[in-house]
């Protein structure tokens, strides 16, 4: 069991996380899996209930980018996350974070459709069993 998991599918980096923040072990996956596609076709779908990279972790992913601003869509009611969230945007101004009532919103910034966007959550769900408590309410909330 751990706090973030993490899988590539339709194109996009698809993350998980619980409320704690990712061990340095699971954040290497997390940056091994976004290292898999190329930045100019990079798009992240997270959902959290709080749990978000820390200070170093941030770091490493604003360096990743190189100054490309790949989208990246939030999903999560937590404050932190926000905040975390809006010290991204000084470096990439196209992270944006969503209700999970509005995750189709997420979807159209990632630019995918309805139905790629469905089968992520599916698939997110899947990726949650691993994580300790289950399914964050972020993705849960969805229905």
């Amino acid at each position: 069991m751990g706090s973030l998991v993490c899988a590539q599918s339709f194109g996009v980096v698809l993350a998980v996380h619980n409320t704690q923040a990712p061990t340095d072990d699971e954040w290497a996956r997390f940056m091994s899996v976004t290292k898999q596609v190329k930045l100019e076709h990079l798009r992240v779908l997270v959902f959290t209930d709080g749990g978000t990279p820390n200070v170093r972790q941030r770091g490493e992913l604003v360096d990743h980018f190189a100054g490309q601003t790949p989208p990246i869509a939030m999903i999560s009611t937590n404050a932190l996350v926000k905040g975390v969230a809006t010290a991204i945007s000084w470096f990439n101004p196209r992270i944006k974070v969503f209700a999970p009532s509005d995750v189709s919103k997420a979807f159209a910034h990632l630019g995918i459709t309805a139905s790629s966007g469905n089968a992520l959550v599916e698939e997110a769900r899947t990726l949650a069993t691993a994580l300790t408590n289950g399914v964050p309410s972020a993705l849960a909330a969805r229905g």
